[in-house]
């Protein structure tokens, strides 16, 4: 049983829901010695330090206690924000007044624009929001809505540092990895142009040979054979532009994950380390960017 702590400021519905959808047990205890009997310890937070005021000291203190003894504890900060952006375009507003979840690639997601009037269908084509794309999946060609937006999520929250005092942060994260069905940055021709292709090209770093690849695979994926997709990962490099000096001593390993895989992006003295795996380093490094890796895997991979 798992014990979700209200302390009068944390998200709980969404916190219930998200455990319910997992199938877990819980309850909300309502004085602080019923942590004792808990499996784990759930703290959900607003995105706002000052809001866990609320959490007194004899909440503090049996929460320590029960951790001490081995009880897992999960503290969430809710302070996420989703925007959808098409062709540089916030979208957001868009897809939630049609009733389409932000996620892209969710079959939530699918379901839903499946469902949109063809006049809606029409104008999210029309503004590069969806594309069709065609394939065969076992019952001949017919034609398949794409969603063409990108999720992008922004962690927030407000805290206080005492003045006079050292402090140190720490932060660290796992990133998404999001992606399309086929390849998605040439134009209508198949031809490296267009406003997607170049934010692409400056994104990602492509070439020619990279390029060339992407072109038979949109052609591979007309005639029906296996073909290639994108899967896009983006890592945040420049808050390190906000510390007390350079990187002394910068390693980047990138690993595209099989041989069969493609991978692009931008980066200085990049050497091949292995099979699937490329090493960047240097030397009082700054970060004037941040990591996005573009990563082309055969289909059914």
């Amino acid at each position: 049983m798992i014990a979700l702590v209200d302390y009068g400021a944390g998200n709980l519905t969404s916190v219930r829901k998200a455990l319910a959808a997992l199938g877990a047990s819980v309850w909300t205890p309502t004085v602080p010695g019923e942590l004792a009997r808990a499996h784990g310890i759930i703290v959900p937070g607003v995105g706002h330090f000052d809001s866990t005021r609320g959490l007194t000291g004899d909440w503090r203190a049996a929460i320590s206690a029960t951790v001490a003894d081995g009880t897992p504890l999960l503290g969430i900060c809710v302070g996420l924000q989703w925007r959808a952006l098409a062709a540089g375009i916030d979208v957001t507003d868009d897809l939630r007044k049609a009733g389409v979840p932000l996620l892209p690639l969710s079959d939530d997601t699918v379901a839903a624009l499946e469902k949109m009037p063809k006049q809606t269908i029409d104008e999210f084509v029309a503004r590069g929001i969806v594309i069709y794309h065609s394939y065969d999946q076992g019952e001949g060609m017919k034609d398949y809505i794409t969603p063409m937006w990108t999720l992008r999520s922004a962690y927030w929250w407000r805290t206080t540092f005492s003045a006079g005092k050292l402090t140190e942060v720490e932060h660290a994260y796992k990133p998404s990895v999001g992606g399309t069905v086929g390849v998605s940055f040439l134009d209508e021709n198949d031809q490296p142009a267009g406003e997607r292709f170049e934010e692409y090209r400056t994104r990602y770093c492509l070439d020619d040979n990279f390029i060339r690849i992407a072109q038979k695979s949109v052609k591979d994926m007309r005639e029906n054979r296996p073909y290639l997709f994108e899967n896009w990962i983006s890592y945040i490099l420049k808050t390190g532009g906000n510390w007390d000096g350079t990187i002394k001593k910068f390693t980047l390993t990138i690993d595209k994950g099989e041989k069969t895989n493609f991978v692009s992006f931008c980066g200085e003295n990049v050497k091949k380390t292995g099979p699937t795996t490329f090493e960047m380093s240097a030397q009082d490094f700054y970060p004037a960017r941040d990591l996005d890796i573009l990563i082309l895997k055969p289909s059914g991979q």
